[in-house]
């Protein structure tokens, strides 16, 4: 049985995660100008956090969270492991459609945390997953 205390601490991934997606959301909708399509698109073990239009690309979105000052970026720390994850994971949705789009891209949104109401957030566009 788990003690309330421990309930919190093995939610709190979660919490922070969907807290980084909506982040990003926001920022992918008001400062990128992008059209909100799908959050945690899922298919077998894949996951992708975020799924828009960017005019008429489809725009697959890895949400990545760091503390300020972390030795790793977001962006460098998907591993080659998670790069099939997230190319695998975008066939299967692409295979969905009914209509496939003129081009499609994979984005990284970094996160980065400092404090509890402080971040700071950078995108990355294209970046090359094969």
């Amino acid at each position: 049985m788990l003690l309330e205390a421990e309930v919190v601490a093995f939610n709190e991934p979660s919490r922070k995660g969907a807290r980084g997606e909506k982040l990003a959301r926001a920022y992918c909708t008001k400062k990128l100008a992008y059209r909100f399509l799908v959050r945690n698109w899922r298919s077998g073990r894949g996951e992708i956090d975020l799924i828009c239009l960017g005019g008429s690309t489809l725009v697959f979105i890895e949400v990545r969270l760091r503390p300020h000052g972390a030795r790793i970026s977001g962006i460098h720390s998907i591993n080659t492991d998670k790069k099939a994850i997230l190319r695998r994971t975008a066939q299967a949705y692409l295979y969905r459609l009914k209509r496939q789009p003129e081009t499609y891209r994979f984005d990284v949104v970094s996160i980065a945390f400092s404090g509890s109401n402080q971040h700071e957030i950078s995108d990355y566009r294209n970046v090359a997953l094969f």
